[in-house]
């Protein structure tokens, strides 16, 4: 029923929306075929002129599913890339989205060596 839909709309922010269902529903299955045949789909429909809204999105959704087939570094990735325009309610909420973001940014990115890391010295009379 979806697919017929999706054949049948004509604005592409629609097909957008109904490719983003697609996804969910295969989030809820755990059926990783139907996600990243969907996945695919969004980014072929984002290239012919998807809006900044709906880019950002995918990139949420992109990061969700790296982050349930443990693919932490890409994860991190597009959950930091998404987390200062973040509008994918539908999927969770923006605390769990910082939540993941933190935990997949510990795991996956380069931390500072400790050596070079020095607080400045106050040099303020007492």
């Amino acid at each position: 029923m979806l697919r017929q839909s999706y054949e049948k709309t004509t604005t592409l922010g629609h097909k957008l929306d109904n490719v983003f269902l697609q996804i969910r529903v295969g989030f809820f299955f755990l059926d990783n075929d139907i996600i990243t045949r969907n996945i695919e789909k969004a980014n072929n429909l984002i290239e012919e002129g998807g809006d900044w809204d709906r880019r950002n999105r995918l990139k949420v959704y992109k990061g969700y599913y790296a982050l349930t087939t443990r693919e932490y570094k890409t994860a991190a990735q597009n959950f930091l890339d998404s987390i200062a325009t973040f509008t994918s309610y539908e999927l969770m909420t923006y605390k769990k989205l910082v939540e993941y973001t933190v935990l997949t940014s510990i795991i996956s990115l380069k931390r500072c060596c400790g050596p070079r890391l020095r607080l400045p010295r106050h040099t303020g009379d007492r």
